[in-house]
Parts: C-alpha cells; structure tokens; sequence
C-alpha cells in the first residue's frame, strides 16, 4: 500500500507541475499576443506615412509544450476535441514565432528597401491574423488547465 501511495503522490505532484507551467505560459502568450496585436495595429497606422515602429515584438513561449511531449495531463485528453485545440495552440504558437522571427529579420536587414513598408504590412498583417486565431483558442485551454487546478485523476 505504501507503494502506491507513493506512486500516486509522485502523480499528482507532476501533473500539478506541468499544468503550472503550462497555465504561466498560456497566460503569458496570452498577454503577449495582445501586447503584439497593440504594437501591429499602430505599425499599420505608420506604415501608411512610411514610417514604423522600432520596439520588436515578443516571441511567444513554447518551453511547456516540450513538458507535454512528455506527460498529457488527463484534463487534456478528457476529449478528441480538447486534445486537438491543445494541437492547434501549439502549431499556430510556432507559425507565430516563425514569421515573427523572419519578420524581425527583415526589419532589421531591409530598411532601405523600397517596397520595405509594404513588406511590413504584409508581414503584420499575416501575424495579426494568426494573432486572431490564437485570440479565439489560447482562453479556452488556459481556462481547461486552470480549471483542473486541484483535481486528482
């Protein structure tokens, strides 16, 4: 009996452990898309007087998902369709960081360009709308895992 109790403890604590990291870095994506949405949305207005803005935006974090390659607590494999949003998150997460990397790149690399601001635009056009879709998703699965806070399975 003893065993099994111990192996149960030793449960609960990972999976509190890898639904804290994920709840922090849904949360801070979450603060971060909106943040990046306010600077790309101003850019926009700039770019129209060939101006821009020279703050980079954040990357989004992906350090818990690499935790999830590992252990899927239950609350995310309760449904097909949870288990897909939480799939999603996570490859809109790294197309997001991807043009947000190739965008940075090019702001830094191409100012003298001649078509450099409708570069920019085209660039923060894509991120607002990947911005969107993230928008639509991230509250749903930070609101599951925060949910689950406390439960045992």
């Amino acid at each position: 009996m003893g065993q099994y109790n111990l192996a149960q403890t030793e449960r609960k604590e990972r999976e509190e452990a890898v639904r804290i990291a994920l709840a922090e870095e849904l949360n801070f994506n979450e603060r971060a898309v909106a943040e990046n949405g306010k600077n790309l949305q101003s850019e926009l207005h700039v770019l129209k007087e060939r101006r821009s803005l020279i703050v980079p935006l954040q990357t989004l974090h992906t350090g818990a998902w690499e935790l999830l390659r590992v252990y899927i607590p239950p609350e995310l494999t309760a449904t097909p369709s949870t288990l897909t949003h939480v799939a999603t998150v996570y490859r809109i997460t790294l197309r997001v960081n991807e043009v947000l990397r190739s965008r940075e790149d090019y702001r830094i690399h191409n100012g003298a360009m001649s078509n450099y601001h409708e570069q920019m635009q085209a660039y923060d056009e894509q991120l607002l709308l990947l911005n969107g879709e993230l928008t639509g998703i991230l509250p749903s699965i930070a609101r599951l895992v925060e949910s689950s806070k406390g439960k045992t399975h």
